[in-house]
């Protein structure tokens, strides 16, 4: 079983972010603070999931009054897990712990072998959003609006008045 691909938004320093993975070993590398880190910490999520306010992109703060002023901001994070079958191998309890997640995408018969064997290729994508629950949302959206209300006051000067 593999992660194909991954797709992150709004997580971290990933606006909206995609990669694939092949099958066996796939080597990250990049500069400091390039989202090495955060890219395998939103595959750990997937085993793990647990997010707190430091994980949400925070990339356009300039526009976060009005861009968040109805709406709380989201995580999205959709894998595409891989995993091959043989019809003759039943000991593989791998895909039991696909079972809570599959709605699954495709099932392809890939590969018969020479002893009459089939293969199979199973595709499930696993989607997860974070966002704030029903009370936290309310009391976001007050908050925000104090900010949007005091930045926008600010802003306002008088003819002639220095800034």
């Amino acid at each position: 079983m593999y992660i194909q691909r991954i797709s992150i938004k709004n997580y971290r320093n990933f606006k909206h972010f995609t990669m694939k993975f092949h099958k066996g070993l796939n080597v990250i590398i990049g500069a400091n603070n390039s989202g090495k880190t955060g890219l395998l910490t939103a595959v750990k999520l997937l085993r793990e999931p647990s997010v707190c306010a430091d994980d949400f992109n925070k990339n356009e703060l300039l526009g976060f009054g009005t861009k968040y002023c109805e709406d709380a901001p989201q995580i999205a994070i959709e894998y595409t897990v891989c995993h091959t079958i043989s019809e003759e191998d039943t000991e593989d309890e791998s895909i039991i712990r696909l079972l809570p997640f599959l709605g699954m995408n495709e099932l392809t018969e890939f590969q018969q072998e020479a002893d009459g064997a089939t293969n199979y290729n199973i595709t499930a994508i696993i989607k997860a959003v974070c966002t704030l629950d029903e009370k936290a949302l309310n009391d976001y959206k007050g908050e925000v609006a104090k900010i949007a209300d005091n930045e926008f006051s600010n802003s306002q000067t008088a003819p002639g008045e220095n800034i």
